[in-house]
């Protein structure tokens, strides 16, 4: 995740097989941080280590 200076949003981003996905520009940190969640479960699924 980061903050897009220009834009005044924040960048929520997730790379899986090598390739960089971008979720989305939020203005608010909480909903990159969720898209975030969201993503890392509908790219990794049963794949994440910490067994969610």
């Amino acid at each position: 995740m980061s903050f897009d200076k220009k834009r005044n949003k924040w960048i929520a981003q997730i790379t899986f097989q090598r390739k960089n996905h971008c979720l989305g520009r939020f203005d608010d940190k909480e909903d990159a941080i969720n898209a975030r969640l969201e993503g890392e479960e509908r790219f990794f699924g049963k794949y994440r280590k910490d067994g969610k």
